[in-house]
């Protein structure tokens, strides 16, 4: 098992993020990689994919770089780590850009939002789960944005930002200045995988977002929540929300994700159309969770 010894507790969020890019090294070498395998039938170790469970050394094979003479040239770009403790050790959250050669000598990129489970076994830490969440970059759109405060308003805590939607050529990178990559998250996927700040989640098919009518809605935590409990019930309420919208017409959903608020862009065919969908009675489901944990929401039209 991929372990860290003698772990220092002050440095806990240090060690468990020197441990997960402990496990992206691993996964870069070959060698190292067979190290990992090794541990596929362990009891105490879980290797998830969306797929299921891996379960012998093929199969992680396939999954890692699409065969063994590919895993050297598979790369991974650590952007954020983040961590919370728990009773049996650790929760970590990692969001990375995984770049790798296909079988067919094809380069390719892919957004990852990877779950560990980490272990404290005396003073070392070992990972006992794993399962990343792997994402296209969404090729079409790229969001700019400057910062900027409503004073005078609830919002002065926070910095919101200035929404400009536009086609660019290549796929986003990772957040660099005012670019906030987004990631697609396909219908048939139902349930938003683990939601990390910074990042935009583009929830449903691409279209043509200067036609119809546009929505920024934006919202923050409530006071009582921890960070931790804003992310998960951010993630259930997109999931909830999406179900609950497109059928009745949304035609755009896409949220930017902050470390305490959420900014959320929404299309309708027309500022008539959003106005019924808010109010039927199978919206309700949905208001009601997003009251359960937001609270100052502000809903306005934006101009594109």
């Amino acid at each position: 098992m991929i372990e860290l010894k003698n772990a220092s507790r002050e440095n806990s969020e240090q060690s468990v993020s020197s441990l997960v890019k402990s496990w992206y090294r691993h996964m870069e070498d070959l060698p190292r990689l067979e190290r990992i395998a090794n541990f596929l039938a362990s009891k105490s170790f879980l290797l998830e994919f969306p797929s299921g469970p891996v379960k012998s050394e093929s199969e992680l094979d396939t999954w890692v770089a699409g065969g063994k003479k590919a895993i050297a040239k598979s790369y991974h770009d650590i952007h954020q780590i983040n961590v919370t403790e728990n009773s049996t050790g650790y929760r970590a959250i990692a969001n990375l850009t995984w770049e790798y050669t296909n079988q067919i000598n094809v380069a390719a990129k892919l957004a990852v939002i990877a779950e560990f489970d980490i272990v404290k076994v005396k003073n070392n830490l070992k990972i006992s789960y794993y399962k990343p969440h792997i994402l296209p970059f969404n090729s079409k759109l790229s969001l700019s944005v400057a910062n900027m405060a409503r004073s005078g308003s609830e919002y002065s805590k926070i910095n919101l930002p200035e929404i400009s939607l536009k086609s660019v050529s290549d796929s986003p990178q990772k957040s660099i200045g005012s670019v906030v990559p987004i990631i697609d998250v396909p219908l048939n996927m139902l349930s938003v995988p683990a939601i990390v700040p910074g990042y935009a989640y583009h929830l449903t098919p691409s279209f043509e977002w200067k036609d119809g009518v546009t929505m920024m809605l934006v919202a923050r935590k409530k006071d009582d929540q921890s960070a931790t409990q804003f992310r998960e019930e951010l993630a259930k309420h997109l999931s909830i929300a999406r179900e609950i919208l497109v059928p009745q017409g949304l035609r755009g959903y896409l949220v930017i994700a902050g470390v305490d608020y959420e900014l959320a862009l929404l299309n309708f065919d027309s500022v008539e159309d959003q106005k019924r969908i808010w109010s039927a009675p199978q919206t309700a489901p949905a208001n009601a969770h997003a009251a359960s944990f937001l609270q100052g929401v502000y809903l306005g039209v934006l101009d594109l």
